[in-house]
């Protein structure tokens, strides 16, 4: 049993931390908009991005112009 090391817990509990209170205390003060998806938690950019490609789709299917802006604040 010559090199035992311990087991510790600090770095599992600042993790936590963070996540469960700074997070979530920065969110609220922040007001993240419903539409911002990066970065948030069970969602990513990619549901953004399957957004516009269903609306460009459904365009196409019913013969109709689409037209987006995409604004970077």
């Amino acid at each position: 049993m010559g090199n035992c090391r311990g087991i510790f817990l600090t770095n599992i509990v600042s993790k936590v931390w963070e996540r469960r209170i700074i997070l979530n205390e920065m969110h609220k003060r922040l007001k993240v908009d419903i539409h911002q998806n990066g970065g948030q938690n069970r969602r990513g950019t990619m549901d953004n991005l399957m957004a516009i490609l269903t609306m460009q789709d459904q365009a196409k299917k019913e013969k109709r112009k689409l037209a987006m802006i995409f604004k970077d604040t």
